[in-house]
C-alpha cells in the first residue's frame, strides 16, 4: 500500500484521546493509531446502517399494524361524529342509546360510512393522479422532451 505523508493540527483534546486509544490498542506510532480509527469509524458506520435496516425489517409489520389501527379509529370517529351531529340535530333531548352494530345500525350511519369511504377513494385518486404526473415529467425530463 502507497503511504502519503500528510501532516495535521489536532488540539490537546484530540491528541489526548489518540494517546489513549495508541495504548490501549497497543499501537506504536500515531499513524497505526489514526489509521484505526479511520477504518473503525467506517465499520461503525456499515454496522449502524445493518441495525437500523434490521429494526426496520423486524417493525415493518409493528409500525403498519399501528397505522392501520389509527386509521381505522380515524374512520369510525368521523362516522361516530356524523351520527352524533344528525342526532343533535334532529332530537334535542336524546333520551335512548341505539348502537351503532349489527342489526340496529342505522341507514346514516351506513351514508355516513360510505361518505367517508367516498373522500378516501377521491383522495387516493388524486395523490394516484399527482403521482403519474410527476412520473411522466421526470420521464419527459430524462429524455430531454419540452414540450413548446
Amino acid at each position: 500500500m502507497n503511504k502519503v505523508r500528510k501532516e495535521f493540527r489536532l488540539s490537546k483534546e484530540i491528541m489526548d484521546n489518540m494517546d489513549e486509544v495508541k495504548k490501549e490498542k497497543g499501537f506504536t506510532t500515531d499513524s497505526e493509531t489514526l489509521s484505526f480509527l479511520i477504518s473503525s469509524y467506517h465499520q461503525r458506520k456499515e454496522i449502524t446502517e445493518d441495525i437500523v435496516k434490521e429494526m426496520e425489517k423486524r417493525w415493518k409489520k409493528t409500525f403498519d399494524r399501528i397505522r392501520l389501527a389509527a386509521q381505522s379509529s380515524e374512520k369510525y370517529s368521523y362516522t361516530i361524529l356524523d351520527a352524533i351531529n344528525t342526532l343533535l340535530y334532529e332530537y334535542g333531548s336524546v333520551q335512548v342509546l341505539y348502537p351503532a352494530h349489527g342489526h340496529t345500525t342505522h341507514k346514516i350511519v351506513k351514508e355516513s360510512k360510505d361518505n367517508l369511504q367516498e373522500i378516501i377513494e377521491n383522495r387516493k385518486q388524486v395523490k394516484d393522479n399527482n403521482a403519474f404526473v410527476e412520473k411522466q415529467e421526470a420521464a419527459l425530463e430524462e429524455k430531454e422532451i419540452y414540450i413548446v
